[in-house]
């Protein structure tokens, strides 16, 4: 039996072999990797450009930005954009919360994949979870 939830970008769907996620990831993972590195090469290019003139702003600019969008892109490539995680890749799912706003975090393999909720739906799809949910998923 599918259950498919409404998420603020789009459907949530669980079905008995595969969680199937549709809000636009994948885009939005791809936006924020090319911000990242854009951003990366402004920084080398500013550290670049402070060997010419020896002004300190343009060094601790560089180093501040770039170690900053690094710090983003770590992190971007430790999420997931898959839009069909298979259940048995599935290591745990749970309801997390990050400045106020609940989020399902699915962890398969070493990836987590965040599913973005509204308030209004975090509470029925943890009691959709707690009800269909085996052991061995639940954390």
């Amino acid at each position: 039996m599918d259950r498919t939830f409404q998420i603020p970008d789009g459907t949530l769907t669980f079905t008995p072999q595969t969680i199937r996620i549709a809000d636009g990831a994948k885009r939005k993972q791809r936006i924020r990797l090319l911000n990242a590195a854009l951003w990366i090469l402004f920084a080398v290019l500013s550290v670049l450009r402070y060997r010419n003139t020896l002004d300190p702003f343009l060094l601790w600019s560089g180093v501040a930005i770039g170690a900053g969008h690094l710090a983003i892109l770590v992190y971007s490539l430790s999420q997931s954009s898959d839009s069909e995680i298979p259940w048995a890749n599935v290591a745990s799912i749970k309801i997390k919360h990050r400045l106020g706003q609940p989020y399902l975090a699915i962890k398969h393999g070493r990836l987590t994949r965040p599913v973005h909720l509204s308030s209004s739906n975090s509470a029925s799809l943890d009691a959709y979870l707690q009800d269909h949910v085996k052991a061995p998923q639940q954390w």
